[in-house]
């Protein structure tokens, strides 16, 4: 089930930078990555916005998709 939620919030953040990326709008862009990364947005050009984007998804594929799906298949959490 965490998976599951980890997938759509992920999504939900990036489409949500995309979108005023699209438009030409980088303050709102930059605005919106802040919400997901950890440095500083407000000088980012297109390129870095672009680039913070798919950085942050893929390193939260592998700690929120893909890791819990990999330790649950070996045997899921361990016995005390």
């Amino acid at each position: 089930m965490s998976t599951t939620f980890a997938v759509k919030g992920l999504a939900q953040h990036a489409l949500a930078v995309a979108k005023p990326l699209n438009e030409g709008n980088l303050s709102q862009a930059r605005e919106k990555l802040s919400l997901i990364v950890g440095r500083d947005t407000q000088n980012l050009n297109e390129q870095e916005i672009v680039r913070g984007t798919v950085e942050t998804v893929a390193e939260n594929t592998v700690d929120g998709i893909i890791a819990p799906i990999f330790y649950a298949v070996i045997g899921g959490a361990p016995w005390p």
